[in-house]
C-alpha cells in the first residue's frame, strides 16, 4: 500500500512547523527566585558548599528504585542520596517558574489546550563516586507525562544525565554552572536515562513529576493538502484489491502510552502534531480517526544461548503479530471495542519500532522438538483510521453485541427499511461473526445466540432472498424457547417451507464448513421449546423437524459414546436419563408419534446406556404424565421391555450367602484374561492369586479399569514373578440383594 507518501507528507509538516515538539526541553532559572528550606539543615544557600552538603547527607536516606511492581534498594544500580518533598519547603518568586513551565510545555510539542502541572518528589544527592544506571521513570501520579529536573548550582565534575528515546540521546551538563544560574531540563517518563558517575564534589537537584491537565477536545485546524492526498490515494487504492474487510491505516506513534494517558491533546512531543495533522486530513478525505494501544510480538530462531539469554541472538523471524486494543474516539470517549489483529501493510510510523529496545522479553532455551527462540514485544500507540462509509462495518468488527443491537432498533421504526438493508449491505461478511467460535460472547462467558435478534431483521426487511442469506448460518439447534416466538415471524412473512429449506440448507452446509456452528440448544431444554412453540403457533411440520431432530442428535451422541466404560457410562447416567425424559415429553405436543417410537426403539435396544432400575424410575415418571394417544403404543412397548426385564432379574431370587458368583466380566478375554472371567463368574471362589509377568499384571489391571467389578485388586511383591491377588468385596452377596429388593419395589410400582 501507498504508506510511504503518508510518513512523508507527516515529516514535511513537522520540518514546517513552528509546532515541533521534542522529547526533551531545557530551561535556566536565576537562583534569586527560587527559596529552599530543608528540615534539620535549614534554608540553603547558592552554591552550595561543603558544609551544607554533608548536613544535606546526613538528613537524607539512600535512595531506593522501582523495577516492575517492586521497589529496591541496590547501590550496584542506584546509588545516591534523597530527601523526600515532605522534608522540604521550595519556594519560586514571581513568575518565572511559572512561565518557565509554559515554555516547557510548548517545547515538549503538548497542545496549547494544556498544561502542565509540577510535584515536587524529592532532592537527590550524588557525591563523589555516586550514579544512577539507565532506567526509566515509573508514572508516580495520574496523567503524568514527563519528569523535571533543577540542578542547583553546586560545584561538581561529571554526573551528566543522558536522555535517551529511540536512537536520540541527549546529553544534560549541570557541572561548572554560575553561581547565580539554575539549569532545568524537562523530559518524557518513556524516556531511557541514566546519571553518570560524578568524579568530584557533589550534584544536587531537585526532581519534580509533571502532570499534564486540560486538553479534552480534539483542536482540529486546516487540513495538510498533502497528507490529504497521500490519504485518499491509500484508501482509494484499496477499492483495486478485494478484501475481506474494510481497510485500516495505523500510524505508530513514537512515545510510549497506557490506557490512563492515551488522550489526543496529551501526545508527547511530535506524536501530538502529527496526531493533529492526521486527525485534520482524515476529516477532509472523510476518515474516521481514532487512538488505540498497540502491541507488537515477535518470536525469533536464535543461535548462541547456551550461556543463557544474553548469549542469544536473534537469527530468523518465525512469528509475528500486531494487536490494536484499547480504543478512544476523536472526542477521547473511550470506545467498547475489541482487540483485533492487523495486517503489516496496514502499519506506517517514522521510527521503526524495532529500533528500540523492547518492552518486554522472554528467552525459551532448547526443548528437543526445535531450537532456542525469543520474543519480543513491543508496545506502542496509534492513530488508527478507516473511512466513514465503513463505519458500520467496523462496528461490527469491534463492538458486535451493540451493532447486532443497533440495526434490530433500527426494525422497531414502520420506515426504516431502507436504512436496515443499507447497513445489512455495507456490513459484509462482519454482520455474520455469530458463525465463527470465537463470536462475542455474553455476560456470563457462554456463546451468544443471535437467532432471535437476526429473525427479527430478517422478517422486518420482507425480502426473501436477503433474508436467507441473513439467515443462512443459523441451524435448527439454535432454536430455544426464548427465541421461537421471533422465528414465528419468519413463518408468517415466508411461509413454513421457507423456513424448513433454511433448516436444511444450514445443515448441508454445516457438513462441508469448519466455521459453521451454533450456540446449541442444550437437549433438556426441547420440552420448553417444544411448549413454547405450540403456544407461539409454530407450524407443526416445523415442529416435527425440530423434535426430530433433537432425537437424531440425542441418539448419535449415544452412538459416539458406545466406547465409553462402565464407570464412565454410569458418571454420565442421570444426565442422559434427564435428556431422554425431556425428548419424550417434548414428542407428546406433536400428532405423529414417529419420533417418539424412534426414541423408545432406542432406549429399548440400548440397554448399556439406561440401566434397569433408573430405567423403571423414569418410566414410572413418564406414566404419570398425560400420554396423548398418539404415542400410547410406543410408551407401552418401553413399559412392556422394562418389565419383562426386571421379571427376568427377579425370577433368579435372593443371592446366597455363599455365591461368589459375578454376571459381569472383562471386555477381553486373551490367554491372560480367561482365567480370570472364569474366576469372577465362579460361585464358590472369593480370592484368586495368580503368578504373572508385569506386563501380563499391567495388561489385566488395566482391563478392570472402568469395569466398575466388585474386586479388589493388589500385588504381592515376593517371588518372581509377583503375584496378582484378586479378592471379591466382602459385601458382594449384600449389595446384590439390596438392588434385588429395589428391584422388587420398582416393580410392584410398575403393575
Amino acid at each position: 500500500m501507498h504508506t510511504a507518501a503518508i510518513v512523508k507528507a507527516l515529516s514535511n509538516a513537522s520540518t514546517t512547523s513552528e509546532f515541533s515538539g521534542r522529547y526533551y526541553a531545557e530551561q535556566r532559572l536565576t537562583n534569586t527566585t527560587l527559596t529552599i528550606t530543608v528540615d534539620g539543615v535549614g534554608a540553603i544557600t547558592f552554591p552550595i558548599n561543603k558544609g551544607t552538603i554533608q548536613k544535606l547527607i546526613g538528613s537524607s536516606r539512600p535512595a531506593q528504585y522501582g523495577l516492575r511492581e517492586k521497589t529496591l534498594k541496590d547501590t550496584t544500580v542506584r546509588n545516591t542520596h534523597e530527601i523526600t518533598a515532605d522534608k522540604m519547603h521550595v519556594a519560586y518568586e514571581g513568575k518565572g517558574f511559572t512561565a518557565m513551565m509554559d515554555k516547557i510545555r510548548k517545547a515538549l510539542g503538548l497542545s496549547d489546550q494544556t498544561k502542565l502541572i509540577p510535584h515536587l518528589h524529592n532532592m537527590l544527592i550524588y557525591d563523589a563516586g555516586q550514579f544512577f544506571k539507565s532506567h526509566q521513570d515509573t508514572e508516580k501520579l495520574d496523567d503524568m507525562v514527563a519528569t523535571l529536573v533543577v540542578a542547583l548550582p553546586c560545584p561538581h565534575i561529571g554526573g551528566d544525565l543522558l536522555i535517551r528515546h529511540n536512537k536520540d540521546e541527549h546529553r544534560f551538563t549541570s557541572e561548572n554552572l554560575d553561581g547565580d544560574s539554575i539549569k532545568c531540563v524537562a523530559f518524557y517518563s518513556d524516556c531511557q536515562h541514566e546519571v553518570e558517575k560524578v568524579k568530584k564534589g557533589a550534584r544536587i537537584v531537585l526532581t519534580y513529576n509533571l502532570v499534564l491537565a486540560g486538553g479534552e477536545a480534539l483542536d482540529i485546524g486546516l487540513a495538510n493538502p498533502v497528507l490529504q492526498k497521500a490519504l485518499k490515494h491509500y484508501f482509494d487504492g484499496s477499492l483495486e484489491i478485494e478484501r475481506a474487510e474494510p481497510l485500516k491505516l495505523a500510524y505508530l506513534l513514537e512515545h510510549s502510552y497506557t490506557e490512563h494517558n492515551l488522550n489526543w491533546n496529551r501526545l508527547k512531543g511530535a506524536d501530538g502534531q502529527r496526531a493533529r495533522e492526521l486527525a485534520s486530513a482524515a476529516q477532509a478525505c472523510g476518515l474516521v480517526p481514532h487512538l488505540a494501544l498497540v502491541e507488537i510480538h515477535e518470536n525469533w530462531a536464535t543461535e548462541g544461548g547456551e550461556d543463557g539469554a544474553e548469549d542469544a541472538e536473534p537469527s530468523e523471524l518465525i512469528d509475528s503479530g500486531i494487536t490494536l486494543s484499547t480504543w478512544f474516539d476523536k472526542d477521547n470517549h473511550r470506545l467498547p471495542y475489541s482487540a483485533c489483529s492487523i495486517s503489516e501493510d496496514e502499519i506506517c510510523s517514522h521510527a521503526e519500532y524495532a529500533d528500540s529496545d523492547p518492552d518486554e522479553q522472554e528467552y525459551e532455551g532448547y526443548m528437543g522438538n526445535y531450537g532456542n527462540t525469543v520474543d519480543y514485544w513491543y508496545r506502542r500507540a496509534a492513530i488508527v483510521l478507516w473511512s466513514e462509509s465503513d463505519q458500520v462495518a467496523m462496528q461490527f468488527k469491534f463492538d458486535y453485541p451493540s451493532a447486532v443491537r443497533a440495526l434490530v432498533k433500527l426494525t422497531q421504526g414502520p420506515s426504516n427499511h431502507q436504512a436496515v438493508l443499507k447497513t445489512i449491505r455495507s456490513s459484509g461478511d462482519l454482520l455474520f461473526q455469530y458463525r465463527s467460535r470465537s463470536h462475542p460472547a455474553d455476560k456470563g462467558g457462554k456463546p451468544k445466540n443471535y437467532l432471535d435478534s437476526f429473525a427479527q431483521i430478517a422478517a422486518y426487511i420482507d425480502q426473501r432472498e436477503v433474508a436467507q442469506n441473513l439467515l443462512r448460518y443459523f441451524s435448527v439447534n439454535e432454536l430455544t424457547a426464548s427465541n421461537v416466538k421471533s422465528f414465528v415471524l419468519l413463518q408468517e412473512c415466508y411461509g413454513a417451507g421457507w423456513c424448513l429449506g433454511l433448516f436444511n440448507k444450514a445443515k448441508e452446509r454445516s457438513k462441508t464448513d469448519y466455521l459453521f456452528t451454533g450456540s446449541d440448544r442444550p437437549t433438556k431444554e426441547t420440552e420448553a421449546l417444544a411448549h413454547a412453540a405450540v403456544k407461539a403457533e409454530l407450524d407443526m411440520e416445523l415442529l416435527n423437524y425440530i423434535i426430530a431432530e433433537a432425537v437424531d442428535a440425542h441418539i448419535k451422541d449415544n452412538q459416539a459414546d458406545g466406547r465409553m466404560r462402565p464407570r464412565e457410562l454410569k458418571r454420565s447416567l442421570l444426565e442422559r436419563m434427564n435428556d431422554a425424559r425431556a425428548l419424550l415429553r417434548a414428542t407428546f405436543v406433536l400428532t405423529n408419534a414417529a419420533a417418539g417410537r424412534k426414541l423408545i426403539d432406542h432406549i429399548i435396544t440400548t440397554p448399556s446406556h439406561y440401566s434397569l432400575a433408573p430405567c423403571a424410575e423414569w418410566l414410572i415418571d413418564i406414566l404419570r404424565s398425560d400420554i396423548p394417544k398418539t404415542h400410547e403404543m410406543a410408551v407401552k412397548s418401553l413399559r412392556d421391555h422394562v418389565t419383562r426385564s426386571m421379571d427376568g432379574e427377579l425370577s433368579k431370587g435372593v443371592k446366597a450367602a455363599n455365591d461368589w458368583s459375578i454376571d459381569s466380566k472383562l471386555p477381553c478375554n486373551c490367554h491372560q484374561c480367561g482365567p480370570v472371567n472364569v474366576f469372577l463368574q465362579a460361585s464358590n471362589e472369593s480370592s484368586k492369586t495368580l503368578a504373572v509377568a508385569q506386563q501380563h499384571r499391567s495388561h489385566i489391571i488395566g482391563n478392570f479399569d472402568g469395569q466398575l467389578l466388585p474386586v479388589k485388586i493388589s500385588v504381592v511383591a515376593k517371588g518372581s514373578p509377583h503375584k496378582l491377588v484378586l479378592d471379591k468385596w466382602p459385601n458382594l452377596q449384600k449389595e446384590a440383594n439390596d438392588r434385588f429388593n429395589d428391584l422388587k419395589v420398582l416393580r410392584e410400582r410398575l403393575t
